[in-house]
């Protein structure tokens, strides 16, 4: 009796070295092949081969989260891109998803992907369900902060939304969620207390104890801030104000040419044609294609007597027109300025036909170029002051 007890116990050792524990689960090497096949051909674009695979991955493996996340991400793709088929692969993608979020509760991608096809569904309950989910599990993610509180503006959830901004301000340190806050009091008519808000964000990101800083330094949403309290500066008349603005954009950020055309058409309203000159042409180094710069430097070229050089970046302009035929009557009326009328009839003609959806614009040409006819000698038009920067 002694020996068949060693021996069963020798067999339930070698059992236990050499078979693997039931709950351990094999991997099928095959599936793998099958589920990277499906990965490579996503990454190149192949969605009709990565959605092949997947499928087979799950036919072998029914619970292949992997599988199921990528399939479903691969069916919302198609249905974006395809109208045929559209409701039943979203259908198939929320299936889908909703079975993978159940196996994998703390996963973030399944989450987010399930509230794509529910809102693709129409279902935006259903989709701010899973982004207040996927909330609970990455509560600092402001991707998804944002996402959830742009569901619920176009909703109609006004307050909600709100209170979850003002909510994460405290850790918002990107002024991601302060931006957004500003927009919604826009929206709610209350730009006082958006612009308020605006002038909080840092031009840094505040240190860690260590000394790194939380994101790139200065933010994009600093910038965006700036740009905004100086539109508004300008708009208002507020001109010291909007100037120190954008002197401090130019120093921050001294590649941006529109910062540069602001401080340009300040300079031209107080008849400071040389240093308006200046930053016109420092815009210009930045971004060439700019038409309402290239009508700003001419003007103050004009201005200082310079005709040919005038009449050259009003050209330059001439030759924008098709990317901006909104500008179309402010440069007529700036080539009249050179007794060319059949150039500025040129001008508003060719304006009209790349406004030919734009009721109101072809109203607005067609009275200018009435005026153009009943006075040649003399033409003068309406429809924009000198100094407009065109921002």
């Amino acid at each position: 009796m002694k020996k068949i007890g060693w021996l069963s116990g020798l067999f339930m050792l070698l059992c236990l070295v050499a078979c693997p524990a039931e709950e351990e689960k094999q991997v099928n090497w095959d599936l793998e092949s099958r589920y990277q096949r499906g990965n490579a051909a996503f990454a190149r674009g192949d969605k009709s081969i990565a959605e092949r695979e997947y499928r087979a991955v799950l036919i072998g493996d029914p619970r292949h989260v992997a599988a199921m996340c990528k399939l479903g991400r691969v069916l919302i793709d198609l249905a974006e891109a395809k109208e045929q088929g559209r409701k039943d692969r979203l259908l198939e993608a929320e299936t889908l998803l909703k079975k993978a979020a159940k196996l994998e509760k703390e996963n973030s991608v399944v989450l987010s992907d399930l509230a794509k096809a529910r809102e693709l569904l129409g279902d935006p309950i259903g989709a701010m369900q899973a982004l207040e989910e996927l909330l609970k599990t990455r509560p600092g993610q402001i991707e998804t902060l944002l996402s959830l509180v742009n569901l619920e503006q176009a909703n109609g959830r006004m307050q909600s939304a709100e209170k979850r901004l003002r909510a994460a301000l405290p850790a918002d340190l990107q002024g991601q969620a302060h931006l957004a806050l500003a927009r919604l009091l826009a929206l709610d008519k209350r730009d006082e207390e958006g612009l308020k808000i605006l002038a909080t964000i840092p031009m840094c990101p505040p240190q860690t104890a260590a000394g790194k800083v939380h994101g790139p330094c200065p933010s994009a949403a600093y910038y965006e801030a700036q740009e905004i309290l100086g539109i508004h500066a300008v708009k208002t008349g507020k001109l010291d104000e909007a100037r120190k603005i954008y002197k401090n954009l130019v120093r921050v950020f001294p590649e941006d040419y529109m910062a540069w055309e602001v401080l340009a058409a300040l300079d031209e309203r107080e008849k400071k044609w040389v240093d308006a000159e200046k930053k016109y042409r420092k815009s210009l180094e930045l971004d060439r294609v700019h038409m309402s710069v290239w009508r700003g430097l001419g003007r103050v070229l004009l201005a200082q007597a310079k005709g040919d050089e005038a009449r050259f970046s009003l050209r330059k302009a001439d030759g924008l027109l098709r990317d901006s035929p909104e500008q179309g009557i402010m440069l007529a009326k700036e080539i009249l300025k050179f007794g060319e009328v059949d150039w500025a009839r040129s001008v508003l003609e060719r304006s009209k036909i790349l406004l030919a959806t734009d009721a109101k614009a072809i109203q607005e040409i067609e009275v200018a170029l009435e005026k153009l006819e009943a006075s040649p000698a003399r033409p003068a038009l309406d429809g924009g002051e000198d100094g407009e920067s065109g921002k």
